[in-house]
C-alpha cells in the first residue's frame, strides 16, 4: 500500500476546499474572471467550485470558515494575493498543530 504524505493530503483535499470557500466569498463582490485571477486558477475552475463539482474533499469547521471569510475580506481591501497565501498557510499550520488532518483519509492513504 502506498501512503500519502500529509502535505499531499493538504494539496488534494484541503486546498481545493479552501479555494471553493474563497470563491464563494469573493464572487459576492467580484466577477468570475477577477476571482480566477486572484486565486491563480481558470474561470472554468471558478465555475466548478461554485457548482460544488470541486472542493468537496474537506469540510471546514466554523472557526476555519470564519478565518476564510476574514481572508477574503482582507483580500478585497488590499487586492494582495499574499494575504490569501499567508492566510491559507496559517490555517493549515493550525490544522497540523491541532492534529485536525489526522484521519482525513480514514487512515487508508496516509500514515498519521
Amino acid at each position: 500500500m502506498v501512503y500519502l504524505d500529509p502535505f499531499e493530503i493538504v494539496n488534494q483535499k484541503v486546498l481545493p476546499s479552501f479555494r471553493k470557500e474563497l470563491v464563494k466569498e469573493l464572487i459576492k463582490t467580484k466577477s468570475r474572471l477577477e476571482v480566477a485571477k486572484a486565486l491563480e486558477i481558470t474561470p472554468v475552475a471558478v465555475h466548478y467550485y461554485l457548482k460544488n463539482a470541486r472542493g468537496s474533499g474537506f469540510v471546514f469547521n466554523k472557526i476555519e470558515l470564519r478565518k476564510i471569510r476574514d481572508i477574503a475580506g482582507q483580500f478585497e481591501k488590499t487586492n494582495n494575493v499574499f494575504v490569501i497565501k499567508t492566510g491559507f498557510k496559517k490555517i493549515v499550520d493550525e490544522m497540523f498543530e491541532n492534529r485536525r488532518l489526522c484521519g482525513i483519509c480514514g487512515g487508508k492513504e496516509c500514515n498519521c
